[in-house]
């Protein structure tokens, strides 16, 4: 018998929602966050990953001022683990991801986190259709879905798809440990949406970077009123990143060695 599927908010405090002013650009980010037994030995990186993400959106909140920022960060081990930590909150509100927000037990219940990340998020962002919105869903795991009760992996792809299609949202996939462009093209995931981290604590932490400095990129063109179908760096191929390097086709040759607040001034790496 499966267990029963629960939604469990955790955090500081309730979700909160709060209506975005109209002449702005609206973006919302959605992180789902793969918090089964296997992340244990990356779960100090990865909490600090996350937390210099959301970091990085706040300084593109103060940055750019034609766009508002929200965050959804959800993570996820078994069916009855799928922790909403914050939901839809105004970037400036959202505080760091703590040890106690992030325990790592369990499967890896990937369909029913998004299936439900996806499904949650909808009813708020459907309230601002009208308007300029994006949404960016990511999926962060170093496994394959192992244990949902709830949605299949066909549902979630319809879901994907369908949303994708509206051309406000972008649904990236960065995995590790099985294989990554398979998962997420099923999913109906373009390849140029998708990472491959090793697995290990520095891949972990230079994936968290490059993401950071996509949504660098990504701002900038937002406020240029670019919107593209791609969220990385190569719109047809899938980033490679590991303890040393990332591979890819238009990359920072910098990055990895220096912060964020001096990664607008590096230089644009050769090909790998």
């Amino acid at each position: 018998m499966s267990k029963k599927f629960e939604f469990v908010e955790v955090g500081d405090d309730k979700p909160q929602v709060e209506t975005p002013s109209k002449d702005m650009k609206k973006n919302f980010y959605a992180l789902v966050l793969d918090a089964s037994g296997s992340m244990f030995g990356v779960r100090q990186v990865t909490k600090k990953g996350v937390n210099e993400q959301i970091e990085t959106i706040k300084k593109l909140a103060t940055d750019f001022k034609d766009q508002e920022y929200y965050v959804t960060l959800i993570t996820f081990s078994s069916p009855d683990k799928i922790n909403v930590v914050y939901f839809n909150k105004p970037v400036g509100k959202v505080s760091a991801l703590t040890d106690e927000d992030y325990i790592t037990e369990g499967g890896t219940a990937l369909y029913d986190a998004v299936g439900e990340a996806i499904e949650k998020l909808s009813k708020e962002v459907d309230d601002h259709k009208d308007e300029d919105i994006q949404v960016v869903l990511q999926i962060f795991t170093d496994g394959e879905e192992n244990s949902s009760t709830k949605y299949s992996g066909a549902k979630i792809t319809s879901l994907i798809e369908d949303l994708q299609g509206s051309k406000k949202w972008i649904a990236t996939y960065i995995g590790a440990n099985h294989d990554v462009a398979a998962a997420a093209k099923n999913l109906g995931i373009a390849a140029g949406n998708t990472v491959q981290y090793s697995g290990s604590a520095a891949s972990v932490d230079n994936t968290m970077k490059y993401m950071s400095m996509r949504s660098m990129n990504y701002a900038a063109n937002r406020s240029k009123g670019i919107v593209g179908a791609s969220y990385m760096a190569d719109v047809d191929a899938m980033t490679h990143i590991d303890d040393d390097t990332i591979q890819t086709d238009e990359i920072k040759e910098d990055i990895l060695n220096k912060s964020l607040n001096s990664s607008n001034k590096s230089k644009k790496g050769k090909k790998i």
